[in-house]
C-alpha cells in the first residue's frame, strides 16, 4: 500500500475546510459486531499511515518488531568480530557510525514496541465496547489534546449492527478492497489527506448511547501482552471550530424484511360483547389499510342486525347505505372477524397467543384523524434533546506517532554506506 503523495498545487494547511467531509461506504453483506470491529481497526490503521503518524504501513511495522531480536543478535555478533585495521582512521569512523546507527535503531524499535503495545490495548478496549452494542461511532483525533485536535475522523457505525448475525462467510479482504476504493476515490477526502501533517498525539473516543452503561470500570488482563484500559467519561466534549472534520458513514444492507404484524397485548385490540356474539377488530394507526379489489371487499362483508324503530320500520336500509367505519351504533357487529389471530378466552379477557403476519391490503378499518393518531402515540415519544441521546467516552490510552529512523540521519556523513552495511551485515 502506497501513501498518497501531496500535490504540488495543494493549498496550505492554514486554509482548512470548516465543513465536515462526508464519505459513505456501503457493504453488500450485513455487518455484525465482529465485522464492524474489523472495519474500524482497518480504518484507524489506514488513517495513521496516510497522515504520517507511522513511517510504514501497520503490517510492515509489526514485521519489524517481530524481527527485532534476530537483527539485534546479528549486530552483536558483527560488533564482536576483530578488526584487522583498527588503527586506520577510516575504519574507526565507520565503526563509530555503525554503533551510532545501531543505537538509533534500538531507540526506534523501542518506540515501535511501545506504539504496538498501546495500540493493542486500545484495540482490545474498543472491541469490548463494540460487543456491548451501544456504540454509535468511533472518533480518531490527531492533536495535542482531545479538545484542541487538528484533525478528527468520525467513523459512524450502522444503527442495527448489534442485532445482525453473519449468515454468509466473512470476506474481510473483499470488504477491505471496497472500503479503500470508496476512500481513495473521494476528492474531498483526498484534499484533506494531501495536506501536510506533523507527528501528533493520537486520541480515540467512543460515542455511546445514554440508555446503556457498559463501560469498562477496571483494568483487566486480556492476554499475555495486552490489557484493556479504562474509559473516561467526557460529557463536556466538543470539537474545536478550526478542527478539520471527516465523517465516514458505514452502511450495510440488512437481511431483515419488513412485514405487517398483528398487535400485541394492549395494542389496538377491542372486544365487543353483544349477547352471544363476539367480534375482534383492528384499530391501530400504525398500519395503513386499503381495499383495492372486489376479492378483498368480499373478505370484509359484514351483516348488520336489524332494529325495529318506534314506528315499526326496519333500519337495515339506513345501515347499508353507510360504510362500517362511519356507523357508531352499538347495535352493529361483525359476523366475520377481520383479525385472524388465535386467542384464548380466560375470564372474559382476550389474550393473543400468536402474532400472525397479515397483508395490509386485506384490512380496512376506520380512518384516524391527526389528533387521534397523536394521542395514541404520545406514550412512545422521546422528549429529550438530541444531544443528550449520546455521550462521549475517551479510551484512556495515549498513542504517540513517530518518524522513520532514517529521516533522523540524513545529515550524517557517509550515512548511505553505513546504513546499507547495518541492514545487510
Amino acid at each position: 500500500m502506497q501513501r498518497l503523495v501531496p500535490s504540488a498545487s495543494g493549498q496550505s494547511y492554514g486554509t482548512r475546510c470548516k465543513k465536515p467531509v462526508a464519505v459513505t461506504v456501503t457493504s453488500d453483506t450485513p455487518l455484525d459486531m465482529e465485522a464492524c470491529a474489523g472495519v474500524v481497526e482497518v480504518l484507524v490503521k489506514h488513517i495513521l499511515y496516510q497522515r504520517g503518524q507511522i513511517p510504514v504501513p501497520f503490517d510492515a511495522l509489526q514485521r519489524e518488531a517481530r524481527l527485532q531480536r534476530s537483527i539485534s543478535q546479528a549486530h552483536l555478533r558483527d560488533a564482536a568480530l576483530p578488526l584487522n585495521a583498527r588503527q586506520n582512521s577510516v575504519s574507526r569512523k565507520e565503526e563509530i557510525m555503525k554503533h551510532k546507527l545501531q543505537r538509533k535503531r534500538q531507540q526506534w524499535l523501542c518506540k515501535v514496541d511501545k506504539f504496538l503495545l498501546n495500540f493493542n490495548s486500545m484495540k482490545e478496549s474498543l472491541h469490548n465496547e463494540l460487543k456491548s452494542g451501544s456504540v454509535r461511532g468511533v472518533k480518531v483525533i490527531l492533536g495535542s489534546s482531545v479538545m484542541t485536535g487538528r484533525e478528527s475522523y468520525f467513523i459512524r457505525l450502522p444503527e442495527d449492527y448489534s442485532s445482525q448475525s453473519s449468515t454468509q462467510p466473512a470476506k474481510p479482504h473483499n470488504r477491505g478492497l471496497k472500503l479503500f476504493r470508496n476512500l481513495v476515490t473521494n476528492e474531498a477526502l483526498l484534499k484533506v489527506m494531501n495536506q501536510p501533517c506533523g507527528v501528533q498525539r493520537i486520541w480515540v473516543m467512543v460515542q455511546k448511547s445514554t440508555g446503556l452503561k457498559n463501560t469498562t470500570d477496571h483494568t483487566k488482563s486480556l492476554g499475555a501482552n495486552t490489557t484493556a484500559v479504562n474509559m473516561i467519561h467526557r460529557p463536556e466534549y466538543s470539537e474545536h471550530q478550526r478542527t478539520t472534520k471527516v465523517e465516514i458513514n458505514i452502511q450495510h444492507r440488512s437481511v431483515s424484511a419488513s412485514m405487517d404484524l398483528t398487535p400485541t397485548v394492549g395494542s389496538g385490540i377491542t372486544l365487543h360483547n353483544l349477547g352471544t356474539k363476539r367480534s375482534l377488530y383492528l384499530s391501530s394507526p400504525s398500519v395503513f389499510h386499503s381495499c383495492s379489489s372486489n376479492r378483498n371487499q368480499g373478505m370484509l362483508t359484514c351483516t348488520y342486525l336489524e332494529k325495529e324503530s318506534d314506528n315499526g320500520t326496519s333500519d337495515s336500509d339506513r345501515h347499508k347505505m353507510l360504510p362500517p367505519s362511519l356507523i357508531r351504533n352499538s347495535d352493529c357487529t361483525y359476523n366475520k372477524s377481520i383479525l385472524k389471530t388465535p386467542v384464548k378466552l380466560y375470564k372474559e379477557d382476550i389474550i393473543p397467543m400468536v402474532e400472525t403476519p397479515v397483508h395490509s391490503s386485506f384490512l380496512k378499518v376506520e380512518s384516524f384523524t391527526p389528533s387521534k393518531q397523536l394521542a395514541s402515540r404520545l406514550g412512545t415519544f422521546n422528549l429529550s434533546d438530541g444531544t443528550l441521546d449520546t455521550t462521549w467516552y475517551q479510551i484512556d490510552c495515549l498513542i504517540s506517532g513517530f518518524r522513520d529512523m532514517w529521516n533522523l540521519l540524513k545529515s550524517a556523513p557517509n550515512s548511505n554506506t553505513s546504513i546499507n552495511h547495518t541492514i545487510n551485515p
